[in-house]
């Protein structure tokens, strides 16, 4: 489902995926980070900044040694971009970026707009922040199948590719799936892989 002319590069071109997580932080989020790191699993994570009150000392310890833990801007508010003007759409990337960065101590490169919907605005707008946008081309589902760990890894491995980037989100459910679907790629003979950040 890749709209955007120019996909972001991915460190690996093997059989690998691209693991996403939208809509954090949350209360979850140390522990899908934990998951990856045992693992050794890298993804990138798209955060809200509504959400950022769930950012402990933890959560930061946790991405300052896991380096391949990337976070990227989600906006602010998770608004529908189509809906808002410059301004507003400024307000809701950039500020957001920044609030990021700031937590984090690390810089933000990557963006997600919300339900994937975008114009030319908002590439105006990630063109001066210096920030590359990044779809997905699998969906989960699991906002939809509400904890059916079946039907998502179903969902994920019906459109299995190499190269693939696969959308989930940080919610509890994830935690709970997340070593079943690490195994099932590994088991199809899929690795992991990140994206450049450079």
């Amino acid at each position: 489902m890749n709209y955007w002319e120019h996909e972001p590069a991915l460190q690996s071109q093997g059989k690998d995926v691209v693991l996403t997580f939208d809509d954090g932080p949350s209360p979850w989020t140390a522990y899908l980070i934990q998951t990856l790191d045992q693992q050794h699993v890298p993804a990138v994570m798209f955060w809200n900044t509504y959400h950022l009150s769930y950012v402990s000392e933890e959560v930061c310890l946790l991405l300052k040694n896991s380096p391949n833990i990337i976070v990227g801007d989600h906006t602010a508010d998770h608004p529908n971009l189509l809906k808002i003007g410059y301004a507003d759409q400024f307000r809701e990337i950039v500020d957001a970026k920044q609030e990021i960065e700031n937590k984090t101590g690390e810089p933000v490169v990557f963006f997600r707009p919300p339900y994937g919907n975008y114009n030319a605005t908002t590439e105006q707008i990630l063109n001066q922040a210096h920030l590359t946008p990044v779809m997905w081309d699998i969906d989960s589902l699991d906002w939809k199948y509400n904890g059916n760990k079946q039907a998502i890894l179903n969902t994920i491995q019906s459109e299995l590719r190499p190269g693939a980037i696969i959308l989930m989100h940080d919610h509890k459910d994830t935690v709970d799936f997340l070593p079943d679907l690490i195994a099932m790629l590994r088991k199809d003979g899929y690795g992991f892989t990140t994206l450049q950040t450079s």
